[in-house]
């Protein structure tokens, strides 16, 4: 027991409550090395501090508990991946309070809100020739969630929106293409994505045409355009953690 520490002891050493200790052992993230089977108490060994050191940090930028006890399971490589899409979920986040925080600034100095205000992005409608090389595309190339199938007509979850695939024909309300006739000309779909660079080697080895390679661009994004099946530019976005704060830093 000499080279152990008691709980108070490993907490203060660890910058965490007695109490968060015994929560992190009962949901299985940090176990004592020993607990006296008559006292009850729970010794920790020193080795044990940069295990509680990452629960911490993970916990003060908001991981999920299963997302911390992950970290502490995968190798390095894996968690490293993990940190990175959690920030690129909390720069999404970020992003949409930012909007709230500059409708404040607008109000704070007179702005009348209207009717537009009160907008937002339902859907996009994609209008496919090929429903199943388009289905391919979002859902096997992108990775789309699919949240409903109605009748040939396919919903996919992006974000608070929805991205909805239908057929052309007639009776669906885009006519069938003419000969010869391009489409995909002049509307552009964008999305946030965790890796534009891992995304678009993957289209591109599975025969998408990559019109845009990834690159940086000065409002702190990573950018890519690829083509869906129908010709429709999808342009990638994955934030760039440091430029995109220091742009969109409050007044």
């Amino acid at each position: 027991m000499n080279e152990m520490l008691s709980i108070g002891q490993f907490a203060r050493a660890a910058g965490l409550s007695p109490r968060a200790l015994r929560i992190y052992d009962e949901v299985g993230l940090l176990a004592p090395a020993s607990v006296d089977e008559h006292t009850g108490y729970r010794w920790y060994l020193p080795s044990q501090l940069r295990q509680a050191a990452l629960i911490r940090a993970g916990r003060a930028a908001g991981m999920p508990l299963a997302d911390v006890g992950a970290l502490l399971a995968e190798d390095a490589a894996r968690a490293h991946e993990r940190i990175d899409r959690h920030w690129h979920t909390l720069a999404r986040a970020h992003g949409a309070v930012r909007a709230v925080i500059d409708q404040l600034h607008g109000l704070v100095d007179g702005y009348e809100p209207t009717e537009v205000d009160r907008m937002d992005v339902q859907a996009i409608v994609v209008y496919a020739d090929d429903m199943d090389r388009s289905r391919r595309f979002y859902e096997g190339g992108l990775g789309l969630p699919q949240v409903y199938e109605h009748h040939g007509r396919y919903g996919y979850q992006v974000g608070a929106s929805r991205l909805l695939l239908h057929p052309r024909g007639e009776g669906t309300g885009m006519p069938a293409r003419a000969p010869g006739e391009v489409t995909g000309y002049g509307v552009e779909v964008s999305l946030g994505v965790d890796d534009v660079d891992a995304l678009v080697e993957r289209l591109r080895a599975g025969g998408v045409p990559v019109e845009e390679d990834p690159r940086d661009e000065p409002w702190g994004e990573r950018d890519a355009v690829v083509r869906d099946p129908d010709g429709l530019r999808v342009r990638l976005s994955q934030s760039l953690p440091e430029t995109w704060l220091a742009s969109s830093r409050p007044r």
